[in-house]
């Protein structure tokens, strides 16, 4: 098994909210790869996120590969540090000796990486250079290596700082919506179906009525995180509105179990909390069919309908 940094449960939804696995590289990280390369005299550089399993490479240059294993992998080793992973030779490091980029193409014999961050402080990949010959790194070139890094991190936030909702931490309508297209685009490809959940609030009732603004922010952010910890993390969790969220589901047949979770977490919290504020909610479930023309809108509307169907606590 790869080893995995303590927060890697957080780190993992960062990674995910991004939506940037799987997708085609885009220039806004290219353009830094294009750079590393010229300005190291490598053949490799890349930039990398990293999921559950696998390495991705989002931006590469020399390369063809889209992923690699995360187990044996250089950058999975660099995101356990907040400095920079330098291998003169991996074929004389144990930890990387018996990687697939190293016993076959394209034969990685030197390695630099740095870990990138995401806004919230995780390190979500690296911007890594590569050779084919055993090399040192000076450090100089360590320096520049990090300013480079820091260009892609800057990148991830303007584009996640826009489809994040500040007060929870979310993705917001705009970020769901991103994500939900790219979802259900890949659900597509592998004929597999998805379910969208639709979670309103009740105005929040404070059983001596002094609810002020402060605890009801603190109460949509216990929510929030209510969410994150009773779904997975590769599950798209939004908070669409005010006091509406939502989550899609990579499956079907989780839902009804996922749902009926989320309303024993509902009820123990309510249970258990020092405040005064007790969450109500509603749920509607839509379900994607691959083989359907659904869109983002279609999906929310039906779910919205159903919305409905089930309150809790009831």
């Amino acid at each position: 098994m790869p080893k995995k940094p303590p927060n890697e449960a957080a780190r993992l939804r960062e990674v995910y909210a991004l939506g940037e696995l799987g997708t085609r590289p885009e220039e806004r990280f290219d353009r830094v790869t294009r750079l590393a390369q010229r300005l190291f005299g490598v053949p490799f550089a890349a930039v990398t996120l990293i999921d559950e399993d696998n390495v991705w490479f989002i931006s590469r240059q020399g390369l063809e590969l889209d992923m690699t294993p995360r187990r044996f992998a250089f950058c999975n080793e660099t995101i356990l540090g907040h400095t920079i992973l330098h291998v003169a030779d991996a074929t004389k490091d144990l930890r990387f000796s018996y990687g697939p980029m190293v016993k076959n193409s394209p034969h990685v014999r030197f390695y630099a990486g740095y870990p990138v961050r995401g806004p919230l402080g995780t390190n979500l990949g690296t911007l890594c250079i590569m050779g084919d010959e055993p090399r040192e790194l000076t450090a100089s070139e360590g320096d520049s290596l990090r300013d480079l890094a820091e260009i892609v991190e800057q990148e991830i936030a303007s584009h996640h700082l826009e489809s994040m909702d500040i007060l929870t931490g979310l993705s917001n309508r705009h970020g769901f919506e991103l994500l939900t297209a790219k979802a259900l685009a890949a659900s597509r490809r592998r004929n597999m179906p998805a379910t969208l959940l639709y979670i309103g609030l009740d105005d929040f009732k404070s059983t001596d009525d002094a609810r002020d603004s402060e605890n009801g922010d603190q109460t949509l952010r216990d929510f929030a995180r209510l969410l994150e910890h009773e779904f997975r993390e590769s599950d798209i969790v939004a908070r669409l509105g005010a006091s509406e969220f939502a989550v899609l589901l990579g499956d079907a047949d989780n839902s009804e179990i996922a749902t009926q979770r989320l309303l024993a977490s509902i009820r123990a919290r309510n249970d258990l909390s020092s405040d005064s504020i007790e969450i109500t909610a509603y749920v509607g479930a839509s379900h994607f069919d691959p083989r359907s023309e659904d869109t983002f809108d279609s999906l929310l509307n039906r779910a919205d309908v159903a919305m409905n169907d089930l309150r809790f606590p009831g």
